[in-house]
């Protein structure tokens, strides 16, 4: 990368050390991989959404489509806008926001339990082992 100013890519750096075939392989390799990242992540988006609001369903016309898919599209249709910017930095402040939005949950379940009285009567499994891969997935 120090000899050439123009390497500034994965694909490049293939292509100058393998050629075209180097380049082409490298290309195809790396953009599966944000395909699938993204697929994965609209996927595991839909199933969240579904978990929350799992009587969603949405009809139009004779067209009815489960919760779980309809919140995949409605998912993608939020994140599709994003991908037109030119300036991908917004996609920290999201994470931000998602770090803060979580702080915040928790610090209101830790303040109603102080202040309401609610009080937690270990009723239930604690930890479901049956859910496990799917969560490490």
């Amino acid at each position: 990368m120090d000899s050439n100013t123009l390497i500034t890519t994965y694909p490049n750096i293939a292509a100058t050390a393998f050629g075209r075939k180097g380049r082409i392989t490298a290309s195809i390799i790396i953009y599966s991989e944000l395909y699938l990242v993204a697929t994965g992540f609209l996927i595991r988006e839909g199933d969240n959404l579904h978990k929350l609001f799992p009587n969603f369903a949405l009809k139009l016309g004779n067209l009815t489509m489960d919760g779980t898919h309809s919140f995949v599209i409605f998912v993608g249709a939020m994140i599709f806008p994003l991908i037109l910017l030119s300036d991908l930095g917004i996609f920290s402040y999201i994470s931000f926001g998602g770090v803060i939005s979580s702080i915040n949950i928790v610090a209101a379940i830790f303040c109603v339990t102080i202040t309401k009285g609610i009080e937690f009567h270990g009723k239930g499994i604690l930890v479901n082992f049956k859910g496990l891969p799917t969560t490490l997935s």
